[in-house]
């Protein structure tokens, strides 16, 4: 991301379409940005595990797992930003980054993560569990890439995602998870 912050200080690009992580990177390299409104694709879907209908139906297991798992590592690192950039840094000494003091690098990650947690909280995609996937958000979405001919046809949401698993995802000590450090 220093290149894109030193494209912008040189004046060599004038915009930037990236993510909310990539944008925090941009800023902790230096650059000033300015936000452009995204409201009106703001609950469009932006991540998610893809399978095929018959590895879920013979293994469901898998992805309760997976999900369950990605969850808890959502909630964990919400209600403790610093413990999950201590814990990354753990896991994989070279994302801690050189040249900097602890300090500043701690302060920098948790910026960066911290651009993630709106979008990652529920009420961000309007729905009321983990991994659940709003087949009106994702409806919205398949109109704007065929209004834009990015796709060829309107497929309904209902035949792209499930939520047939969420419920088993979402048994989870919430309280638990928050509160570990």
């Amino acid at each position: 991301m220093n290149q894109a912050a030193a494209l912008l200080r040189q004046n060599q690009v004038d915009a930037l379409s990236q993510y909310d992580v990539m944008y925090a990177l941009v800023e902790n390299a230096g650059a000033k940005l300015t936000y452009l409104d995204t409201s009106s694709i703001s609950k469009f879907p932006s991540n998610g595990f893809v399978a095929r209908e018959d590895r879920l139906e013979k293994n469901p297991a898998e992805a309760i797992a997976l999900g369950r798992g990605y969850a808890m590592g959502t909630i964990f690192t919400i209600a403790n930003p610093e413990a999950a950039v201590r814990a990354l840094w753990e896991v994989f000494p070279q994302t801690r980054g050189t040249g900097r003091e602890e300090a500043a690098a701690l302060a920098e990650d948790i910026k960066t993560v911290s651009a993630r947690i709106p979008n990652w909280k529920l009420e961000a995609g309007g729905v009321a569990q983990w991994g659940e996937n709003s087949v009106v958000n994702y409806d919205a979405y398949v109109d704007f890439l065929l209004q834009w001919k990015v796709v060829p046809q309107k497929v309904p949401a209902s035949e792209l995602v499930t939520n047939a698993l969420i419920a088993e995802i979402n048994k989870l000590d919430m309280a638990k998870i928050s509160a570990a450090r």
